[in-house]
């Protein structure tokens, strides 16, 4: 065996070393139904809180059949927007890809995302936007309503967390952050 073969031989098993590999896990449709809820929220928070504005004035004017009709306004918006999200999760229309099976593998560049059934992704580091991070998953955006999501439980040890986040901190922001 040649010096450069065996050279070459370290360099790629220091970078298989280096490689994040997940557990195969899923997207749990519950999961997905509360991150599509809060995300919608978010958007139109203004809604509620101008739903809420309504029903508080109008809670001070006295008692009438308006009154009841304006204080049930944001719960009513509040089912609107829980159903509109479910219906979306459970819909034949959302890619039953997306709740399939998955394993992760994350070097400093990509993730690679290979699914049971053969198929693959590869998505550049630097092509996440943004990154929401909370204390069971990541959130991967590609643009305002893509993501990436990721479990925490996925990851096989605290050392493969902390190498990933280290990798998200260190990536170009060649697309601006989301508003």
């Amino acid at each position: 065996i040649t010096r450069e073969l065996i050279i070459l031989k370290k360099a790629v098993s220091r970078e298989v070393l280096n490689m994040i590999k997940t557990k195969e896990f899923a997207f749990p449709k519950l999961v997905y139904l509360g991150i599509l809820v809060k995300n919608s929220l978010k958007r139109s928070l203004w809604a509620l809180v101008f739903l809420i504005a309504i029903a508080a004035y109008q809670a001070t004017k006295g008692t009438s059949k308006t009154t009841f009709l304006v204080a049930a306004l944001p719960v009513i918006y509040l089912s609107y927007v829980v159903i509109r999200c479910w219906i979306h999760s459970n819909s034949k229309k959302t890619n039953q890809l997306f709740f399939r099976e998955r394993v992760f593998e994350i070097d400093d560049q990509t993730i690679m995302i290979g699914f049971k059934q053969g198929a693959a992704t590869k998505i550049e580091i630097n092509n996440i936007a943004r990154v929401v991070k909370n204390s069971s998953y990541y959130l991967l955006f590609l643009n305002k309503k893509q993501f990436i999501y990721a479990p925490l439980s996925a990851f096989r040890t605290a050392g493969d967390i902390a190498r990933f986040d280290s990798i998200l901190k260190a990536r170009k922001r060649r697309i601006p952050p989301l508003k």
